[in-house]
């Protein structure tokens, strides 16, 4: 490795950042992330996927001290961060991050949070590796799939799901938290970006499965990748340190990209669903609720959209990459819940009728700004529009609905709880609830994760244990 990457901005961020030097804005919107993220952990942690990749870990790696939300188990950092982090992608409520097309939080948190809990790191350290983890996350996923120059956006493409580039946050998050020196860090994100997976996104959305963006896989891989580095393991150069990407690597630690970088959503299910879901709450919002007088429902949508499908699911993953299921829930609950996405309700009849009413059809107007949207550039837009035909023949709407996918604003922290109550509802009890809530705000001044973490698991109805009631 050159003398050039051991000096370069990226790894002496990755070195040196404390909690003190990062921007108060940003902290805040960090500790929101970590909020965000462990609505869509929790909510996960119950869901069959989540149970699958926990009972692997359980298989594949020994006790440690972090926790293992699915199965309440105790395990290493790796084991940890590999099942959370496929439970934070278990009903697609996870967060969205410019550049990336893909959900940061999803890997960034989970990983950070195991190597706390691991390592007993206080609650500004784990904050300060999260930032970490985030702005590697937007340069890396811009490195991945932009390539050089301009997005190659168009309507068929392929790109490469969160853990192509998030092994490499990952590696970063793993590195500042292991206090690797500036050698070993650029030897753990060359490492990291060797060893990440291809992750072939389209192709989920052609054929859904449980491969859920490889989010485990990156974080899993991030954190081998520091633990190689720390032993003097050799890695390539990261993509991080080419000269083509210079422009969007150096201005790490001085223009700090999350507080406009960053997306939450309202929606349990894929986001290229979201512009359809708000023409949908509009209607109701409109007319009141009309799900049982429904022969039709027409939407217009762009290209990643369409690709969703009208599909009726046969499973949770199918229900999430669907664009007639989320829809029919929304028509039927006014909302999309975590629940949405459980097996009960794929299996539920009413909500597959209605789903089966829904045609979709790609808009060729709807495309185009759609792509410039994607490009970042003036005059795009993520819309869908979306019109009922009742049984008696009535027409409601066409409504156009919108996805703003970056905000100028954030939503503040009690919205953030908020939704955090409502995702976790069915996973916790309220007390619980109520003390995560406090401790998330109280998070830079926690001298230690460990509570926090545990707090974080469902408590077991199977009959086992649950990790709370242990010493």
């Amino acid at each position: 490795m050159n003398s050039d990457c051991v000096s370069h901005p990226l790894t002496r961020f990755v070195a040196d950042l404390q909690f003190g030097e990062i921007p108060a804005e940003v902290a805040e919107v960090a500790s929101l992330c970590v909020l965000d993220t462990c609505a869509a952990m929790v909510c996960g942690a119950i869901s069959p996927v989540a149970r699958m990749g926990a009972d692997y870990a359980l298989s594949a790696w020994r006790a440690g001290r972090a926790s293992v939300l699915a199965t309440g188990a105790r395990q290493t950092a790796v084991a940890a961060a590999f099942a959370n982090a496929i439970a934070a992608n278990g009903t697609d409520l996870d967060d969205v991050g410019r550049y990336t097309w893909g959900h940061p939080g999803a890997m960034i948190v989970p990983t950070a949070l195991a190597l706390a809990e691991e390592r007993g790191a206080t609650g500004a350290g784990f904050i300060a590796a999260v930032v970490v983890g985030y702005e590697v996350a937007f340069r890396a996923g811009r490195c991945v799939n932009f390539g050089v120059g301009a997005p190659p956006v168009d309507a068929a493409r392929e790109y490469r799901a969160c853990g192509s580039w998030g092994a490499s946050a990952c590696a970063a998050v793993a590195a500042h938290l292991s206090h690797l020196p500036a050698q070993q860090i650029a030897q753990a994100l060359g490492i990291a970006d060797y060893h990440a997976p291809e992750a072939p996104m389209m192709r989920d959305l052609e054929t859904p499965a449980m491969v859920k963006h490889a989010n485990g896989i990156g974080a899993m891989t991030g954190i081998q990748a520091a633990g190689l580095a720390s032993r003097g393991f050799t890695g390539i150069v990261s993509r991080l340190y080419a000269d083509a990407h210079r422009a969007w690597v150096l201005d790490i630690g001085r223009d700090y990209l999350l507080p406009r970088a960053v997306s939450w959503k309202r929606f349990s299910c894929c986001s290229f669903a979201h512009a359809a879901l708000d023409a949908v709450e509009q209607l109701r919002r409109r007319y009141g609720p009309f799900a049982d007088r429904v022969r039709r429902i027409r939407v217009q949508a762009y290209s990643d959209a369409v690709r969703l499908g009208a599909r009726v699911p046969d499973d949770s993953e199918q229900a999430q990459f669907s664009l007639s299921w989320p829809i029919a829930v929304m028509a039927m609950d006014g909302e999309v819940h975590p629940r949405a996405m459980s097996p009960e309700r794929v299996r539920d009849p009413r909500t597959r009728a209605l789903a089966g009413r829904v045609e979709v059809r790609e808009s060729a107007e709807l495309t185009a700004r759609y792509l410039i949207s994607e490009a970042e550039q003036p005059g795009g837009e993520e819309a869908a529009l979306v019109e009922v035909e009742l049984d008696d023949g009535t027409i409601l709407g066409p409504v156009k609905g919108i996805n703003v996918l970056f905000p100028d604003e954030l939503p503040e922290r009690h919205a953030v709880e908020a939704k955090f109550r409502w995702a976790a509802a069915d996973a916790l009890p309220p007390a619980r609830i109520d003390a995560l809530c406090r401790l998330a705000e109280e998070l830079p001044r926690l001298g230690n994760l460990g509570d926090f973490a545990r707090l974080l698991v469902p408590p077991r109805t199977d009959g086992h244990q649950d990790i709370n009631s242990r010493d």
